[in-house]
């Protein structure tokens, strides 16, 4: 039988592949690791003129009481960070090219089970060999970190996310008449 969940309640389909015998995990060769969070900030104002066609992205697993991962989760941790630790462009659903700054794979330990218990949470990120590094860190600065302000791995702000080459186009947010934002796409001329 593959293990039970050790904190909360399983949903319906986690209940169901635990308990089911066909994916049993010895028998199978089969390790099964619930993803917690994947964060992304899809629209990026990066300078005066408008925003840019990049996205941030990152995975982070939750532990609470102070909780670290297994050996296994670790490992299995690490080689979703080595795969994803990237900047690419890929192709929207649209059709359109992006840039994606996929910054990885991320541990929060938190002394309780939510970061309003206490004034500070532990940040782990993966070192070249696959060992967690620490940071213990204030609210704030972990808020800073999800909302992108600041690098996830070096816990200060962003690198350069400007503009490198001439664009002919811009996306720009522009407020309606009845008071919600959108955004535009304007042709700059050269």
């Amino acid at each position: 039988m593959t293990k039970t969940r050790v904190f909360g309640e399983d949903t319906p389909f986690g209940k169901w592949l635990r308990e089911n015998p066909r994916l049993e995990s010895i028998e199978c060769s089969l390790s099964v690791t619930d993803r917690d969070f994947l964060f992304q900030q899809y629209r990026i104002s990066v300078d005066k003129v408008g925003t840019r066609k990049l996205n941030f992205m990152l995975n982070l697993e939750v532990k609470s009481s102070n909780g670290r991962p297994s050996f296994s989760q670790q490992e299995t941790l690490y080689f979703n960070h080595q795969l994803l630790s990237r900047k690419i462009r890929l192709v929207d659903l649209s059709k359109t090219p992006r840039s994606v700054w996929h910054f990885g794979q991320y541990v929060l330990s938190m002394p309780g089970s939510s970061p309003d218990e206490f004034s500070w949470v532990t940040w782990l990120k993966f070192a070249k060999d696959g060992n967690l590094i620490p940071h213990k860190i204030d609210i704030l600065t972990l808020e800073s970190i999800l909302k992108f302000d600041i690098s996830p791995d070096f816990l200060l702000p962003i690198g350069n996310a400007r503009r490198h080459h001439a664009t002919k186009y811009l996306t720009i947010d522009e407020q309606m008449p009845l008071g919600f934002t959108t955004y535009r796409i304007i042709r700059r001329s050269r």
